[in-house]
């Protein structure tokens, strides 16, 4: 396939019609060109051009490919290299969640009511593809297979070893390392392989439940279960209308968020980024912190408000004389 690919890159336009030509030195069209300019038919295809030709049409036919399918398949690996030589997995995962966040944060300004759940939820998938990306969620899902085939009836010793092998990798890998969980990359390598290279499933099963608690109680699988929780609380709120403790709760995210933004060094990929929690005005801040913790007062239950100043003498004697008894007001639950 890859030596199609390479013979038909600069071939195969000549003989697609409406196909946007390449001026390669040495490829069939630029010496139709030549020819061209100097007089020549254009068509008049030269012995080695007409294999080269004959040989693509060969190829197209043994791989049931045409010009068209074979132009798109070019297309998709070079966008796949793109993507593999781009930034890491979180890094792509974060932009788009701060974007919905801000999205969400303006929503709940204007207070768009049916919006607002639905920016939550989108924010919420969002971070929930982030965690999954995270460097230590990754070694944990491949450790736990590496469990079951271990701890199957019949051990499976290869692949275990093949599901470590993808842990060490990315236990390894020096993209973002402060993401990656201290000491699991020789636990993996030095430890658990050498355990099922040499037979014996149960010590690397040890082994590997201990990479396992290092790898699970990481600080970033930490930081983004507090983002989970903002959210939902956030969506609690919302139910209840209570849009100063949505506020509050979406600027805590926010904080979280760009803690684990600047860890990855997210600014230095450029394309959007949420305005870190300092740069949050002073004055709107306390705002809204201070109309939240009115708002949570205000769902405390009921309490007996303070009786008024003792009333002048004669007004008590007149309400001593009253046959009914008035109740001692209270503080009632703001409406929702």
């Amino acid at each position: 396939m890859r030596r199609l690919l390479t013979i038909c890159c600069g071939a195969a336009l000549v003989i697609a019609a409406g196909c946007q030509p390449t001026t390669t030195p040495g490829t069939p069209f630029q010496r139709l060109t030549e020819r061209q300019e100097q007089g020549q038919r254009p068509d008049a295809l030269t012995e080695q051009e007409r294999r080269e030709l004959n040989e693509i049409k060969q190829l197209l036919q043994q791989t049931d490919l045409t010009v068209s399918s074979l132009a798109e398949e070019v297309q998709r690996q070079q966008e796949r290299r793109r993507m593999e030589g781009g930034p890491p997995d979180v890094v792509k995962d974060l932009f788009p969640t701060l974007r919905v966040l801000g999205t969400a944060k303006e929503a709940v300004l204007a207070h768009r009511v049916r919006a607002v759940p639905h920016e939550l939820r989108r924010l919420d998938q969002l971070v929930g593809v982030l965690i999954s990306d995270l460097p230590a969620s990754k070694i944990v899902m491949h450790c736990e297979r590496a469990l079951t085939h271990l701890q199957a009836d019949e051990p499976d010793l290869e692949g275990a070893s093949a599901e470590l092998t993808l842990a060490y990798d990315i236990a390894h890998d020096p993209k973002l390392p402060r993401l990656r969980p201290a000491g699991v990359d020789a636990l993996i390598q030095t430890n658990a392989k050498s355990q099922i290279n040499a037979g014996r499933p149960d010590e690397a099963v040890e082994v590997i439940q201990t990479a396992l608690e290092k790898a699970g109680g990481h600080w970033s699988l930490d930081l983004l279960d507090r983002v989970r929780d903002g959210i939902v609380a956030a969506e609690d709120a919302v139910r209840r209308e209570a849009w100063p403790v949505v506020q509050v709760e979406l600027v805590e995210v926010e904080g979280n968020l760009n803690k684990l933004a600047e860890e990855v060094h997210l600014r230095g990929y450029g394309g959007y980024a949420a305005e870190p929690l300092e740069g949050v005005e002073r004055a709107e801040r306390e705002e809204v912190e201070g109309a939240a913790e009115a708002e949570m007062e205000a769902e405390e239950p009921g309490e007996v408000q303070e009786t008024e100043a003792a009333e002048e003498p004669e007004a008590k004697a007149a309400e001593t004389e009253s046959t009914e008894e008035e109740p001692a007001p209270t503080r009632r639950r703001p409406s929702r």
